[in-house]
């Protein structure tokens, strides 16, 4: 396929227009460009893509007589409903998101100058099918579900692991060093196939490796991630997924339409085996939560169904049903949709189509009187920073886009802290938020995408 822009330039003697300058590439499995503008200088050129990507190109040259146009660094986003995001588990050093755009995408602190700049850095699944939900293991591995019955697992290559160091200025630990160079997608495949080194690979990961952030065709031709394990049991498309603190479980579940399609399936990270099969739920559970300690010790599902239950950790690996709150004891009367902990595991916090929030103890009883939202709770989840006097921070979306944070105590309830101005609120439903799991003596991260295709990160203080 023909991704190039043409340079055009009168030919006096000859009276024709001639191409003087082609930028882009022939081939490749991505569409072509819509449109193109100059800079206001006309050194810069400014392309766009049919799938809403920006590509950009500056003139080094010095002289009118040469030309010469080198890439440049440009931003770069989802041209689709942005599904899913997930912190690197344990550490936030990046942020991993999903979208209907099929794609799963890398964001991460880049130092630029005297500051630092997120970006994308990499783009490890190009996949065939509408993206719906992403997690994190470790540093150095994740698992996706999109719309299809299969779990991925993806495995970070040297050439990221490469480049994060020089872009980010941090050392990953040696535990989580790649193998492979990279990854490929077979013609007409769907699963990143990893490549072991060869001279034209080691070059283009020489260049990937690079101090700044890599050019939209890099990301999409160098920066894929292997697939090592595929994940099979559910009968129907898997809609979520949970991993615990420890890195070692995987939680997962799918759409459902009666209880036996309805279970939660724990898997062993160590051996991708299936330990467990959870049954409590009549429809789809649409969101999981381990608790937060390391070694977690509950497991919270919510469904459509309208009810939640709580399961124990009875061995290592094992979990039984503690409680399910049935429609009428789980406090909402439409679905509900998100789930979080309290960094220090004494409450839970449901959120509801119905509006409204509501803060649990292990007693099961309701801690506090409910939040009264003004649309439908689509998204929450505690900061991991406690607050003097048992206070805990809570952000909340709503399905109009609108984003909250709350102080929230026992004894006070909720107390509004910040309701987020039109600019910065999504301007569609908001889909998943997340605390970076560490953040700095002064201030928090709070992370959050939306089916406007944005997603966001807020520096909390």
């Amino acid at each position: 396929m023909d991704k190039t822009m043409i340079l055009w330039e009168l030919d006096e003697s000859c009276g024709l227009w001639m191409d003087k300058v082609r930028v882009g590439e022939v081939g490749g499995n991505s569409l072509g460009y819509y449109g193109g503008l100059f800079g206001p200088n006309g050194a810069c050129l400014l392309g766009h893509t049919y799938q809403g990507a920006f590509h950009l190109w500056e003139n080094i040259c010095d002289t009118e007589e040469a030309e010469s146009w080198a890439p440049r660094v440009v931003m770069s986003g989802h041209f689709g409903s942005v599904q899913s995001i997930s912190w690197a588990n344990g550490s936030g050093r990046y942020l991993l998101s999903c979208s209907l755009d099929q794609t799963t995408r890398v964001h991460a602190p880049c130092k630029r100058g005297r500051g630092i700049v997120w970006h994308e850095i990499g783009r490890p699944q190009v996949h065939g099918y509408d993206m719906q939900f992403v997690a994190s293991i470790n540093d150095g591995q994740f698992v996706s579900a999109a719309d299809e019955k299969v779990i991925r697992v993806f495995v970070a290559p040297k050439t990221f692991l490469d480049g994060y160091e020089k872009m980010c200025g941090e050392t990953l630990p040696e535990e989580i060093k790649g193998q492979s160079v990279g990854a490929s997608v077979p013609a007409l495949g769907l699963s990143n196939k990893a490549i072991f080194g060869s001279e034209s690979w080691e070059s283009e990961r020489a260049a990937a490796a690079a101090s700044k952030p890599p050019v939209e065709d890099d990301l999409l031709q160098n920066s894929l991630w292997p697939e090592t394990q595929k994940l099979y049991g559910h009968g129907y498309e898997v809609f979520c997924l949970a991993v615990s603190p420890d890195g070692l479980l995987l939680a997962s579940a799918c759409k459902a339409s009666k209880a036996e399609q309805a279970v939660v399936r724990i898997w062993d990270v160590a051996t991708w085996k299936q330990l467990q099969c959870l049954s409590a739920h009549a429809l789809t559970v649409t969101q999981m939560s381990f608790s937060r300690r390391r070694v977690a010790n509950r497991l919270l599902t919510v469904s459509r169904d309208r009810s939640w239950s709580l399961w124990k950790r009875n061995d290592e690996k094992h979990f039984e049903l503690e409680y399910r709150a049935e429609k009428k004891a789980a406090g909402h009367s439409r679905i509900i949709w998100t789930c979080s902990w309290s960094p220090d595991d004494v409450y839970f916090a449901t959120g509801s189509r119905d509006k409204k929030v509501i803060v649990w103890a292990l007693d099961r009883a309701p801690a506090s009187a409910p939040l009264e939202a003004s649309d439908a709770v689509t998204a929450l989840d505690f900061s991991p920073r406690i607050l003097p006097e048992n206070r805990y921070t809570v952000a909340i979306g709503l399905e109009s886009g609108q984003l909250c944070v709350y102080e929230w105590s026992k004894e006070s309830g909720f107390q509004i802290k910040n309701k987020f101005d039109d600019s910065l609120n999504h301007s569609g439903c908001i889909k998943q938020l997340e605390w970076r799991p560490t953040g700095d003596e002064e201030a928090d991260f709070l992370a959050s995408c939306s089916s406007d295709h944005a997603v966001k990160i807020f520096r909390w203080s």
